[in-house]
């Protein structure tokens, strides 16, 4: 009774574990293929982005923009970021510009958006990825994010060593060069003559 719920606890901390790694990788490793995130933390794209969403958005040239792409803007002057669909596009002047709405909302956003060069193109949305970013920022969230996993390690590390018999070198993942230079030397640690 008691091995099933050690190893059903063992299997929810992994189950964990991966879910918030899989969400941050989400959120984190597109920013080095030129991908910027942001948390969506109003409801007016809904149903397309939901609140707690996290939008990953690339700057692009505003004339490859098109009717029913979503962009992310600031209006100058206000300092508000705002991620809405474009409903109309024109170029005036050598400007593109931009009429823009929530797919929540009933009317258009009042303002019109002018761009002379890029702007940022939504690309893709991952859902409730913000709530684990923002979860994250917090003082108690971080030592959750990590604690998680390192019980499951250790849970699983000790349920594998009283039911099994000890792992070899080459079942950890070792390569067959690291065992040979093992070998070689008895004891690295203390065998180092600085300290």
């Amino acid at each position: 009774m008691f091995k099933a719920i050690g190893r059903a606890a063992g299997y929810v901390l992994w189950l964990a574990a991966l879910l918030v790694a899989i969400l941050l990788a989400g959120t984190f490793i597109p920013t080095m293929f030129g991908l910027d995130s942001l948390i969506v933390a109003s409801g007016s794209m809904t149903p397309a982005m939901q609140v707690g969403s996290v939008a990953l958005t690339r700057e692009v040239d505003a004339r490859s923009i098109a009717v029913g792409d979503i962009i992310n803007f600031r209006h100058p002057g206000d300092g508000l970021t705002t991620t809405h669909r474009v409903i109309d596009r024109k170029v005036v002047a050598g400007q593109v510009v931009f009429t823009t709405k929530g797919d929540a909302n009933a009317a258009p956003d009042p303002k019109p958006v002018y761009v002379d060069r890029d702007i940022n193109k939504v690309e893709y949305v991952i859902p409730e990825a913000g709530h684990v970013v923002r979860y994250a920022r917090t003082p108690f969230g971080a030592v959750l994010l990590f604690v998680i996993p390192i019980s499951g390690l250790l849970f699983d590390r000790r349920r594998r060593r009283r039911h099994g018999p000890p792992p070899t070198p080459a079942d950890l993942g070792w390569s067959a060069t690291t065992l040979s230079l093992l070998r070689l030397v008895p004891d690295p640690i203390r065998g180092d003559p600085s300290g």
